[in-house]
């Protein structure tokens, strides 16, 4: 009756507030996880879903529920994915977010030992520079330097 004569004023219903009924094992299930995970996204996600089990609306569980505030539709879309998949709709998905700019290959940074210069015969490659292992030496070789 209340909705008709909110359609005949015009005015929108108010929303639904969402409740989550969780099982006695989904319910140890976000326990273990808030408390005892490994990864802090999970943590996290796991208090706003018991809050929100408790009676909490999600878009003030959002608001002030958790370490930092966030946007009440990111609180629903968790809603959503626990409903859709339990704990293992919580998770991120392999292949998600930033894709890397630039990968790392072992074969691109391998040093090679060529030499741009060819080697002539009874060479065995380009020079390299010795260590000064004596203070006369290391003196020796400042002198040089600064000529």
């Amino acid at each position: 009756m209340l909705g008709w004569w909110a359609s005949i004023l015009g005015e929108k219903p108010m929303p639904t507030t969402r409740r989550l009924a969780l099982t006695e094992e989904q319910r140890h299930q976000l326990i273990h996880l808030r408390d005892a995970s490994h990864k802090p996204y999970l943590r996290e996600r796991a208090a706003a879903l018991l809050k929100i089990a408790a009676g909490v609306p999600a878009a003030q569980v959002a608001r002030s529920g958790l370490l930092r505030p966030r946007q009440p539709d990111t609180v629903y879309r968790w809603l959503n994915a626990f409903e859709a998949g339990g704990v293992e709709g919580l998770k991120v998905k392999p292949g998600s977010g930033r894709k890397p700019v630039y990968s790392f290959s072992p074969s691109a940074t391998r040093p090679t030992n060529r030499s741009r210069r060819s080697t002539l015969p009874g060479q065995t490659g380009p020079k390299s520079v010795r260590r000064a292992t004596t203070t006369s030496q290391v003196d020796a070789a400042d002198d040089q330097v600064s000529m």
